[in-house]
């Protein structure tokens, strides 16, 4: 990066073969393939081609996949580029969508979208609960009722990320913003199907997330601490015997308070979780955390002698902190790291 001034900095990021460093560096060399297996002991790791690649260290950086709330083909993950694309098209057709999550990107989607009902399932007592306490909580609300303008953004107290030449699913141009796909975890949690780039804190400008409804307000309804109990088809709906006089919905969620929703589809903005060490045949354990990290020192190495990790697989477990402070595996953050 390039800094410009004190919180303005700039950086390209460019699609290239990969000839383009093995060129240029001649200590560089690129394998592409599937790590399944790590022999900490004899230093050695082996990907799905039975090819064994000996290290003096090795840096582990595989990433997280989406916590989906249920692998169901109406359920959407919001990861990276391809699947905002993919959930924007969705909503175009769309008359309610059910939003799972309290956090940012659930907080942006609500706020976000116009000319389609929202119901938001949050498992907190209040919305925006890693942000906010109640109080502001319940004086924010109706900032979400209004919507987005999209107009006379005021100055920002933090980096702001844009993209370039980038276009909308209409062909509307939207700026410059420039896309780069990579191999990754797909939105579905699927290890190397192909994903887009990893969304940063901008990731909503500039974009338009309108539904069918021709009324650009829309109507908000909040479920406060439940969750979604389970997806069900039109036909298993039916089955339950329920009263609910809405029967023309494509899917129904429902709610472990006993309600349920019929929606034209769900995003589950539930975060996301590391790539589990136990898809790796390992020799040697590593220290995780509850939520499957890597436990990682100050200098980023694990429990396993020379294997390090970085990024959402790892967990900062080191001391001297600060209590402020706290992981949330967001990509702002990571930058700033």
């Amino acid at each position: 990066a390039l800094p410009i001034s004190t919180i303005l900095s700039d950086f390209d990021v460019v699609d290239k073969e990969s000839s383009f460093l093995t060129d240029k560096f001649s200590n560089i060399a690129i394998v592409q393939g599937k790590l399944i297996a790590l022999d900490s002991h004899r230093h050695v790791g082996i990907l799905e081609t039975n090819l064994e690649i000996k290290y003096d260290k090795i840096c582990l950086c595989m990433g997280a996949k989406p916590k989906l709330i249920n692998q169901n083909p109406y359920v959407l993950g919001i990861r990276d580029t391809e699947s905002v694309r993919n959930f924007q098209l969705k909503l175009s057709r769309a008359r309610r969508v059910v939003v799972v999550g309290n956090g940012g990107i659930a907080t942006e989607l609500v706020y976000e979208i116009d000319h389609c009902d929202v119901v938001w399932v949050v498992k907190d007592s209040s919305i925006s609960q890693v942000f906010f306490d109640e109080a502001a909580a319940q004086f924010l609300f109706p900032v979400l009722l209004e919507g987005s303008s999209k107009k006379g953004e005021g100055p920002l107290k933090r980096i702001k990320y844009t993209l370039m030449d980038y276009k909308d699913l209409s062909g509307n141009s939207k700026g410059k913003t420039i896309l780069v796909v990579a191999r990754g975890v797909g939105a579905d949690g699927n290890v190397g199907k192909d994903g887009g780039a990893a969304l940063g804190p901008d990731w909503s400008s500039g974009l338009d997330l309108g539904g069918q409804l021709k009324e650009r307000r829309k109507n908000v309804c909040v479920e406060s601490e439940c969750e979604v109990r389970d997806i069900l088809t039109p036909e298993d709906f039916l089955r339950t015997k329920r009263k609910e006089a809405d029967i023309d919905w494509p899917v129904y969620a429902l709610l472990s308070n006993g309600k349920a929703y019929g929606c034209d589809f769900v995003v589950s903005a539930t975060g996301v979780v590391p790539v589990a060490a136990s898809d790796l045949s390992l020799c040697g354990k590593f220290n995780l955390c509850p939520e499957g990290g890597l436990i990682v020192d100050d200098e980023m190495r694990t429990s396993l002698v020379d294997v390090y990790a970085a990024g959402d697989l790892c967990t900062a477990a080191w001391k001297g902190g600060t209590e402020l402070w706290f992981q949330m595996r967001l990509w702002s953050q990571a930058r700033q790291m």
